[in-house]
């Protein structure tokens, strides 16, 4: 791909005078709560003028992202930025604090919106998305769907969600109310829904979910609670 110079988005964005931190647009900061943050852990890579930058996302939706960037290394005011098996985003820095950089992307929402659902329902790759540790188990629960009760197993478990096997599929960001046999109700959202079942995020804080169900999982780390 060509030099950042190159991009007409990033040439605008780097001819303003502004400092980076005055640059701040509630239109399109990554705290925008129009838009759906979700918790991720996965490798991307921001393509400098002066040679890529690896890098990890730490949370991500249709405006923008955390990012996570080795010490020392500092991307331009505007780049290109790939996510693994992903077409190239475009994106500014509109905040940093230490080796952690808040980005908005330049492209339009919906098309990274659209990215940002196939890396959610691409169970392939998922296991790079969870920031938790899972554990493969095979739990019974259900949950209402309005007046009726739908049964459902989970496949696998972490502190921040579970993927559910249920014979209901429902849309993303559709709440449940999820009765876990021997754990009791745990609030959750759907954030993925394919033909295999649904991947669900808790509400409650990681440190409460591993209160009740640590027993069955590996390790987390300390960063990511």
């Amino acid at each position: 791909m060509g030099a950042i110079g190159e991009l007409p988005q990033a040439r605008q964005l780097r001819t303003g005078s502004s400092p980076r931190h005055d640059r701040r647009a509630p239109r399109t900061s990554p705290r925008n709560p129009r838009f759906r943050r979700t918790a991720v852990f996965l490798p991307a890579v921001i393509r400098n003028r002066a040679g890529d930058i690896a890098c990890q996302v730490l949370n991500i939706s249709a405006s923008g992202a955390l990012i996570r960037i080795p010490s020392g290394a500092e991307p331009a005011n505007a780049f290109a930025f790939r996510i693994e098996r992903h077409p190239d985003l475009y994106a500014e820095v509109v905040r940093n604090h230490g080796d952690q950089f808040g980005i908005a992307f330049i492209d339009r929402h919906g098309q990274v919106q659209a990215i940002i659902d196939r890396l959610l329902s691409d169970t392939a790759s998922n296991r790079d998305l969870r920031r938790f540790p899972r554990r493969l188990v095979l739990l019974s629960g259900s949950f209402y769907l309005g007046d009726q009760l739908v049964p459902f197993s989970v496949h696998n478990l972490s502190a921040g969600g579970a993927f559910l096997a249920a014979p209901a599929r429902l849309g993303r960001g559709h709440e449940i109310r999820l009765r876990v046999d021997r754990f009791g109700t745990m609030p959750a959202a759907v954030v993925w829904s394919s033909r295999a079942g649904m991947g669900a995020s808790f509400w409650d804080e990681p440190t409460a979910v591993l209160d009740r169900i640590g027993h069955l999982l590996p390790p987390t780390p300390r960063d990511n609670l």
